[in-house]
């Protein structure tokens, strides 16, 4: 009976990574933007500060999402979003084709 029971627990838990590895990189956790995602709106977003940037990174970033360029966007999209977390509580889309 608990090796049925620890069979559903470990197939709900594996299901439940599986789908969170392939996800939209949301927060930096890789795999890339999502199907429907714009990767420099994104980008311009999160890596928009008020302000001074805090590090030559965050800032290349941001500017990455302005160019509005997909294919670079797409590419440079883990990285920036790594690097720019927590850098707004509040991301505002604004580089938006």
């Amino acid at each position: 009976m608990w090796v049925s029971r620890l069979a559903v627990v470990l197939a709900l838990v594996l299901g439940a990574c599986s789908n969170d590895s392939a996800g939209s990189g949301a927060g930096g956790q890789g795999g890339g933007p999502g199907p429907d995602e714009d990767p420099c709106c994104t980008l311009g977003a999160v890596c928009h500060t008020a302000g001074e940037a805090p590090n030559a990174e965050v800032d290349e970033c941001h500017q990455i999402g302005h160019t509005g360029d997909q294919a670079v966007c797409t590419e440079e999209y883990d990285r920036c979003r790594l690097a720019c977390e927590g850098v707004t509580d509040n991301p505002v889309p604004h580089a938006c084709e």
